[in-house]
């Protein structure tokens, strides 16, 4: 198995190094975020509770405690930036929680666009090493005046990048698109417990 992989890599030539390097990079970037992007993490159901039964009965400086020991989910951040203006409107408090919301998302998609970068990038470095190879072979060819069997075996190792490229774009791709589509999910329940939460504004008790 060793020898194979061996003899895959020399095939390849040197493109096939940064092009399995990226892979790498894309599987522990999506095994990453894939641990960070949980609800537990985002909003979770219990601490969303907690708040709202604190707020409803208008305990707000034990709800901000509470946000500050849960600094870790955007639910809190972002709630503790809210009830530090709780006596502004609900208008004001929309627009704190939006614009705390913004720089939550990104820490979000924090190192996604690498995946989608290394998707574009993996066959089009494939296509390179591709490309360099059958120029190497033909030139060889044309000098060497060597059998034609000669060309096509070096025509298939010369594919063997491009394969590569591809085998890493395809899973760095879809891998992207579903971490894109889980932060979506998030943010959609994330900003549903954000509103119900300012609506208690007006209900609480003065």
């Amino acid at each position: 198995m060793l020898n194979d992989a061996y003899n895959f890599l020399e095939q390849g030539g040197i493109i096939i190094i940064p092009i399995i390097l990226g892979s790498v990079i894309s599987f522990a970037i999506f095994l990453e975020r894939i641990f960070f992007l949980k609800e537990e993490n985002i909003a979770s159901q219990k601490l969303y509770n907690e708040l709202y039964d604190l707020i409803e009965e208008d305990k707000i400086s034990e709800a901000q405690t509470l946000a500050k020991h849960n600094d870790k989910q955007a639910l809190s951040i972002i709630m503790n930036k809210v009830l530090q203006s709780w006596h502004k409107d609900k208008q004001n408090l929309r627009d704190i929680a939006d614009e705390k919301g913004k720089k939550e998302v990104k820490k979000m998609e924090n190192y996604i666009s690498i995946i989608s970068i290394i998707a574009v990038i993996s066959p089009l470095m494939g296509l390179l090493g591709t490309v360099t190879g059958m120029i190497t072979v033909f030139k060889q060819f044309i000098y060497s005046q060597q059998d034609p069997t000669f060309m096509s075996d070096g025509i298939s190792k010369a594919l063997i990048t491009t394969a590569a490229g591809l085998i890493v774009a395809i899973p760095a791709l879809l891998g992207s698109k579903y971490l894109y589509s889980r932060i979506d999910n998030l943010i959609l329940d994330l900003e549903d417990k954000l509103f119900n939460l300012i609506e208690l504004k007006d209900e609480s008790k003065e």
